[in-house]
């Protein structure tokens, strides 16, 4: 799933609802893929909140961990877009410390807004769930929060501070709420084919944004759980890959627009040839620098 998410951000920025808007005779404007950046919040809560009541690492532990999954990519793409758009030293130092969208800088890489939340937040997120006595009505407040966010989205007003801490929230909330789903593959297919149907319709139908967050939470307790055609070789690598799909895409779209030319960059021979360079990319990232840093055991005090 996060795959395909990755891939619906990428395809959003080569222009799918162009495609979409044709195709569709004008009946549809495009879809809200921003969406998928919820899902990868509720996921990221609820792996980052099993992990840590599994392991107990510590906090100290688990911001080096977290630091060596998110940083190398994070800082790789970040050097790319420096590179090719020549920021000034402020906004490039606050890019490359991963503080970016705290302290209110612009983003050299538009996808990477996200990443200073997913590494920050979760710090207070751990150390308070666990003390929650009601985890199931916390569950249900950020629920109501996440619903209001997507709707906003879908409207047109892009609330990130808030998108994170809902979807980072539930997707805690929803590990220490204790429900788990009974292994159902044709109903995990057809959640996430849903949560597609939302993205693609919540313009035109801003209300239905509001199952976002049911439909998310179900599939992530039953991806857990279940083995689908999302589970085969070919998803998985997209699964592995999905982190530099979602950071290299934009840096590889603007190096062929500065080197090409927009004109030329708007064909589908183009267009299929930046998606297979996003993928090598990013898989060439994984295998040989996301790995081996994730093996790397930093010297920390017990």
């Amino acid at each position: 799933m996060r795959g395909i998410l990755a891939c619906a951000v990428m395809m959003l920025h080569l222009g799918v609802n162009h495609i979409i808007l044709k195709l569709s005779g004008n009946a549809l404007p495009g879809g809200r893929w921003q969406l998928s950046v919820d899902f990868f919040f509720i996921l990221s809560g609820f792996v980052l909140a099993r992990s840590y009541g599994i392991n107990r690492p510590g906090i100290r532990i688990y911001f080096a961990k977290r630091l060596r999954r998110l940083g190398p990519v994070f800082v790789l793409s970040t050097i790319l877009m420096w590179g090719l758009e020549r920021s000034s030293l402020t906004t490039a130092a606050a890019n490359l410390l991963m503080v970016q969208s705290l302290v209110g800088v612009p983003h050299l890489n538009w996808p990477s807004w996200s990443v200073p939340f997913e590494i920050f937040l979760p710090i207070i997120g751990l150390l308070v769930a666990e003390r929650i006595r009601r985890p199931r009505l916390a569950l249900a407040g950020f629920a109501l929060l996440g619903a209001a966010c997507c709707v906003a989205l879908a409207m047109g007003q892009d609330c990130r501070f808030l998108r994170a801490v809902s979807g980072l929230g539930f997707g805690m909330f929803l590990y220490h709420s204790g429900w788990r789903t009974v292994p159902f593959a044709n109903a995990l297919i057809a959640g996430f084919c849903g949560m597609l149907l939302i993205m693609l319709l919540c313009i035109e139908l801003p209300a239905i944004a509001v199952i976002f967050y049911p439909l998310a939470g179900w599939c992530v307790l039953a991806g857990a759980n279940t083995r689908t055609c999302l589970s085969s070789a070919p998803f998985q690598a997209l699964g592995r890959w999905s982190y530099g799909i979602y950071l290299f895409h934009v840096p590889v779209l603007t190096a062929a627009i500065q080197w090409l030319g927009v004109e030329h960059i708007t064909g589908g021979t183009a267009t299929v040839a930046i998606v297979v360079t996003v993928l090598a990319v990013s898989g060439a990232a994984f295998r040989f620098v996301e790995t081996p840093v994730m093996r790397w055991r930093a010297a920390l005090p017990s």
